[in-house]
């Protein structure tokens, strides 16, 4: 019996996609459900940006940087793992192998919390401002990485009109919030965290009743054994892109130049919350469709799904690329106001960095599905020693407009890597496990 059918009796509903299911056909509630976390994150980061100063707006972001640091961990060692693995396990041992990864979120969100709480010590012991903001750190990070393990469950299982409702409780919820706040003048950093805590632990909640039938607590350590196979080099990776990233560039460029320049690195980051649309639904979507595609077909299907989706997607984004390039003034000033427009320069280069890392989210999604998650780590050490190695002199010579240059540099060296990785002849359809007729093979 293949995995879809074991599931599908356990109560779950696994919409099988084949080679002539389209990228959005019958996955409209998953682009739906990126939509709205698109949505939410580009309206409540414009409202706090409008109500604080762009030095306050950086400590705050920095905060919530923090928290998506944190996020890595989970989505590497944990999510990603799932939405791979999974796919390969039928009826009980699928529930035990969510299970326990269940325990080992739980595991994970705990250490978090409490590695939040001593910071938050600290910070307050020694006079920190944002003190109060950190400490708001540990019970959003409880909140939000439970909310977004059970959503991603959802999305193993195909149940994306499930994980949309679930996301318009915490994602709507949020948006809602917000703008309770900002109309009332109370919104700040303290109550946008409180925001995004309340909502995401209202959603898990429900969440938990949403997938009972998808969990079994049976202690079994192979699969711990086996989700840290499989998330190692992706956690090592990304712990080396995020080096190279935006997200390190913002802590840099307070250090040398302060929190003013973070809150235009972040506003400059904002105006892309549209195309982030695609980006978050490449992202969660596509390893699932590419490692289900190359179960059941192997690789040179994948291969034709990778320049199907690219024909489909880059031209799009690669417009509303062009165009933030060309108009960064008048975006910056429309959307946040005159204090956020002074480097506009900013924006038209981060508008190339942004296009090079859509492009890159798809090779990712292909080397993860096919498990080469080892040279996914090896294409972001290179990218971001090279730009380490000159990113100082970069952001001390050119200011705030040479993180973005420092970013672009890595994401475009990294890019051509895992398009070398990808585009050489595969030979994993031997070792990954495939479908025929129906029925879980290995060779």
């Amino acid at each position: 019996m293949s995995t879809v059918t074991a599931i599908s009796t356990a109560t779950l509903s696994f919409p099988v996609h084949g080679r002539r299911s389209r990228l959005f056909g019958k996955n409209i509630w998953a682009m739906g459900d990126q939509i709205l976390i698109s949505a939410t994150n580009f309206l409540t980061t414009v409202l706090i940006a409008r109500v604080l100063s762009p030095a306050l707006f950086g400590s705050f972001t920095l905060v919530y940087s923090a928290l998506l640091l944190a996020n890595i961990f989970q989505s590497t060692l944990i999510t990603q793992a799932h939405n791979v693995l999974a796919l390969t396990r039928e009826g009980e041992n699928y529930r035990r192998y969510t299970g326990n990864t269940a325990l080992s979120q739980i595991a994970l969100v705990a250490f978090e919390a409490m590695l939040a709480l001593i910071v938050a010590f600290i910070a307050g012991a020694r006079g920190y401002p944002a003190a109060t903001l950190i400490l708001w750190l540990a019970p959003a990070c409880v909140a939000w990485q439970m909310q977004e393990f059970i959503r991603r469950i959802m999305y193993t299982e195909c149940r994306f009109a499930a994980a949309f409702c679930n996301d318009c409780i915490s994602y709507g919820g949020q948006m809602l919030l917000f703008i309770v706040f900002w109309s009332t003048g109370h919104l700040n950093g303290n109550t946008a965290m409180f925001s995004l805590t309340i909502t995401s632990a209202v959603a898990a909640v429900l969440g938990i009743w949403q997938i009972r039938s998808s969990l079994e607590f049976k202690l079994d350590l192979s699969v711990l054994a086996e989700n840290w196979a499989f998330g190692k080099w992706l956690i090592g990776g990304e712990l080396v892109q995020w080096f190279g990233s935006l997200q390190l560039y913002l802590f840099l460029t307070a250090y040398l130049l302060g929190t003013h320049a973070t809150g235009e690195l972040r506003a400059a980051q904002t105006v892309f919350g549209p195309t982030r649309i695609f980006a978050f639904y490449l992202g969660s979507v596509l390893p699932i469709r590419f490692a289900r595609t190359m179960a059941e077909d192997g690789a040179s299907a994948v291969q034709r799904l990778l320049r199907q989706t690219c024909i489909r997607v880059l031209p799009l984004l690669g417009m509303y690329c062009l165009l933030v390039a060309m108009f960064p003034h008048f975006l910056l000033q429309m959307i946040f106001g005159r204090e956020y427009a002074g480097t506009p320069a900013v924006l038209s280069i981060y508008a190339f960095y942004a296009f090079i890392s859509y492009a890159q989210t798809l090779l990712v999604s292909v080397l993860t599905a096919r498990r080469q998650t080892r040279m996914i780590f090896i294409g972001n050490i290179y990218g971001t020693l090279i730009t380490l190695a000159m990113s100082y002199w970069i952001i001390s010579y050119f200011k705030v407009v040479g993180a973005p240059i420092a970013i672009g540099v890595s994401c475009l060296i990294t890019t051509l890597f895992f398009w070398l990785g990808c585009s050489a002849k595969n030979a994993l359809d031997a070792t990954v496990p495939h479908r025929v007729d129906g029925v879980l093979q290995h060779d």
